[in-house]
């Protein structure tokens, strides 16, 4: 759903009488808020940002928005929130490049420098959501192969494995890079 089109039928509208229809005791707290959905552009962004003004949350916000220009948005906001909690599972998830690197006297900036090129995270990675365990287990291959082709010689020692750490369990990758 795009935010704009909900944007555009409000804008004909009195500010004041929308503050007092959503509940608002000050115009300015509800054209802070209203500011700040119009900056999300998308449902998603709106939904997942947790926005609460101690009067709607976002979620109510937008129902009551919708509402007030027409429009049916329920279902969507329900594939939203389904979609944000299947986002919100690999949330911690991520891959690892383990290498045979033994640290000398390399500084805390570049042992940290080289985490950032070792580690990729999952999260936010479309291809990953509303797919099977087994489904998300042959993908990884893939990420792999397309982080050593980019990484490999930027990173300090020889890449041995890769840890893949998921929502449902931790494996190894051995070989698929070569």
């Amino acid at each position: 759903m795009n935010l704009n089109e909900i944007i555009n039928k409000l804008s004909d509208k009195d500010i004041n009488d929308l503050a007092k229809i959503l509940g608002y005791n000050s115009t300015t707290n509800f054209q802070r808020t209203h500011d700040k959905f119009k900056q999300s552009e998308t449902l998603s962004n709106w939904l997942g940002s947790g926005y609460y003004d101690l009067v709607n949350t976002a979620e109510s916000f937008i129902s009551r928005l919708a509402k007030i220009v027409d429009i049916d948005i329920e279902q969507d906001i329900v594939a939203t929130k389904e979609y944000l909690i299947e986002k919100d599972k690999f949330k911690d998830s991520y891959i690892i490049a383990i290498t045979d690197f033994k640290r000398g006297n390399q500084n805390n900036f570049t042992m940290g420098a080289d985490l950032n090129k070792r580690k990729l995270s999952l999260y936010g990675n479309e291809e990953l959501l509303f797919k099977s365990e087994q489904d998300v287990l042959d993908f990884i291959p893939q990420i792999i192969a397309d982080h050593y082709k980019a990484n490999a010689n930027n990173i300090l020692g020889n890449v041995m494995y890769y840890e893949v750490y998921l929502p449902f369990s931790k494996y190894k990758f051995l070989n698929i890079f070569i």
